[in-house]
């Protein structure tokens, strides 16, 4: 990395760092040690041990939300990816833990209520995208009609009120939230019978350019690390910043999967790791146009000396993490 730009960086993560450990001890300090069960909720046996993240991460629900479900409507479309039955398939999200470990961290509650919760979105072109990539990710025709049974193949939109639970505060880079349903809580009461179902198919060409942002991984200041979706393939490109002496932004980028970023993003894996099995590309960026055709094949040593003399630090660095817990939880459910 050029000297001076290694420089500012390493200053400011180090400050970064220093603000980030405050915020977490501050934090460990505040919970509560008394934990209480959420009677008003539809699992509250699920969410004991979680008063910290619902505290902070959820507000009562109010607003137009959307969810992909099925036409005709089935049971399915009303519960959690963990209770959902399909006929002749496996279940999508078997053997999740009921409850979780008292005195966990507020990440760690915030993705057990989330696996325990409805998913929406706030948009839905992105939602419909985020379904077209993994339906174009199933390799035969038998796959990718078990995807459609699962999934559904109609968009419906939804109006809540503080009636119908608790919602996360803040979207994820794809636009899902999770709301937690109160227990007289009835999904069809809340669909906008005006809007219709609408087909997914309505979305198919919508591909305004190649590449859809999923999210960021590593954030100062500007990204410096990203996960993008191949519209046309369905594949999960990983984007890493490397600094180099030159005022055009410049990128090295490799194919991965939605689980590899999870285990890189839990410290099981570096970067390195991950673009030394694959074929990896540099990019510069020119213009706001992402484009495969911009992308230069490198070799593997290419690659590598980049990534250790101008990129980042191997491991995935938490006190630059950006929406570290919502992103991840949006990987797990892209890997089902």
């Amino acid at each position: 990395m050029h000297k001076v730009r290694r420089k500012r960086f390493l200053q400011k993560l180090k400050k970064r760092r220093k603000k980030k450990k405050q915020q977490e001890t501050q934090g460990s300090a505040n919970i509560e040690s008394n934990i209480a069960t959420f009677h008003p909720f539809k699992r509250y046996d699920k969410f004991v041990g979680c008063n910290e993240a619902l505290d902070k991460l959820f507000a009562p629900a109010e607003g137009d939300y959307y969810r992909i479900v099925h036409n005709p409507p089935q049971l399915n479309d009303q519960l959690v990816q963990s209770e959902q039955q399909y006929e002749g398939l496996a279940p999508s999200m078997p053997n999740l833990p009921d409850t979780i470990e008292l005195g966990s961290s507020i990440e760690d509650q915030f993705e057990h209520i989330a696996d325990w919760s409805l998913s929406f979105s706030v948009d839905d072109k992105l939602l419909a995208s985020v379904y077209w990539a993994g339906y174009d990710k199933r390799k035969n025709e038998i796959k990718k009609k078990d995807y459609v049974n699962r999934k559904g193949d109609v968009m419906a939109l939804y109006h809540f009120t503080s009636a119908a639970g608790v919602m996360q505060r803040e979207p994820d880079e794809a636009g899902h939230v999770v709301l937690v349903e109160y227990d007289d809580f009835v999904l069809d009461n809340y669909r906008v019978v005006d809007y219709g179902l609408k087909p997914l198919t309505d979305y198919r060409d919508e591909k305004n350019e190649d590449f859809q942002l999923v999210g960021h991984l590593q954030v100062m200041e500007e990204p410096l690390s990203s996960l993008y979706t191949d519209k046309v393939s369905g594949l999960l490109y990983l984007f890493v910043r490397v600094f180099e002496d030159t005022n055009i932004s410049s990128f090295v980028l490799t194919v991965v999967s939605p689980l590899q970023i999870v285990d890189y993003m839990e410290g099981r894996v570096g970067l390195r790791g991950i673009f030394s099995n694959t074929k990896s590309y540099y990019y510069q960026r020119q213009n706001d146009v992402l484009s495969t055709s911009n992308f230069k094949l490198l070799p593997p040593e290419i690659i590598d000396e980049k990534l250790e003399s101008d990129g980042l630090d191997d491991k995935f660095d938490r006190h630059l993490s950006y929406k570290m817990v919502l992103l991840k939880q949006y990987l797990k459910r892209l890997s089902y």
